[in-house]
Parts: structure tokens; sequence; C-alpha cells
């Protein structure tokens, strides 16, 4: 019982503004985390931001990375990374991938 609650402390998540679907890994050098963004709305996605932060294994915040995609057309999927400033000894991230506004076809 003990294993499965620290296995869970330790499991990377993210979390995605209605309408996009998410993926996220570590990227080669940690904390960098490459995330794959899917816009399964049909309305095109305006300034797609991603923030991650990075936690060693004791849960304290190591690192922040954030990255963004300027645009997600309906059914269109990119991948792109969350990049930090240094390296850091980070063991699992959390992820939060927004959107600042929202604009069907032919108008806002």
């Amino acid at each position: 019982m003990i294993q499965l609650v620290f296995a869970a402390a330790l499991a990377n998540s993210i979390v995605a503004a209605p309408g996009l679907w998410a993926h996220a890994q570590w990227a080669e050098t940690r904390p960098n985390v490459q995330i794959v963004v899917e816009n399964r709305s049909t309305a095109k996605a305006w300034l797609v931001d991603l923030a991650c932060d990075a936690y060693d294994a004791r849960g304290v915040r190591v690192a922040t990375a954030t990255g963004s995609l300027p645009e997600l057309q309906p059914g269109e999927r990119a991948t792109t990374f969350a990049m930090a400033p240094d390296t850091a000894a980070a063991a699992r991230f959390t992820c939060k991938v927004t959107v600042a506004d929202w604009r069907t076809p032919g108008g806002k």
C-alpha cells in the first residue's frame, strides 16, 4: 500500500483547457517537458500557453518551464516544449495548457 501511495505521489500530470487534448513527457533534459497538444474543438485556439512545474522527490518545486503555440486550427496537432532556464534534478511534473481566446471560422 505504501508503494502505491508513493507511486501516485510521483506521477506526472497535465491539465488542458476544454476542447484540447494534451500529452506530456520528459524532454531530453529535465526539467524540460515535451508536450503534444491537439485542438479537438471546432474553433481556432488562439495563443495556447504551456506551464509546467517540476518537483524533486521530496515534492519541492525546483523549476518552472514555459512554452506557447501562437494558434491551433480545429483538428490540428502540434508538438512543442516547455523549457526551463536551467537544469534541475526533477522527479515529476505538473503541466497546465490554457487558451487565451477561441475564434470561430469567419469571425470571432
